[in-house]
């Protein structure tokens, strides 16, 4: 359930679209209905410890703040996820610098929660945009 100004609301369904997630509440059957709740704050309780079913899906408050690594060493760490429509981005502090990172398994290649670590790819031009420059 999902709490919001007007109470409790039921999720009866949901699924992503174009980027964004559509949901859809027992309580609010029609477009009309939905009117009110415009612009309205929902919240949703989640246990700190619950993990997605999917051994490769992650809840974003379980990624922000993890220490990148990369070969093996500390750069920097995970600042956000950004929910793009082609693919999900990890936006990430390395060496002093905000990164835009795939978060794709090409390019981030483990997670361990329990060590607090996100590993990524040393990839010419992706950590440092100017090295892509030199690769040309």
């Amino acid at each position: 359930s999902v709490l919001c100004r007007d109470g409790e609301l039921t999720i009866t369904s949901s699924r992503p679209h174009s980027g964004k997630w559509l949901v859809h509440f027992a309580e609010v059957p029609d477009r009309t209905a939905a009117e009110r709740f415009h612009g309205a704050v929902l919240e949703v309780e989640v246990d700190p410890d619950e993990v997605p079913e999917d051994d490769d899906a992650f809840y974003d408050h379980q990624l922000v703040g993890l220490t990148v690594t990369v070969g093996g060493t500390s750069r920097g760490r995970v600042l956000d996820v950004m929910h793009l429509p082609a693919h999900d981005s990890l936006l990430v502090e390395v060496d002093g610098r905000r990164v835009q990172v795939p978060f794709v398994e090409a390019l981030v290649p483990e997670v361990d929660l329990e060590a607090g670590t996100v590993t990524i790819e040393d990839r010419p031009g992706l950590l440092n945009p100017e090295e892509a420059d030199e690769v040309r």
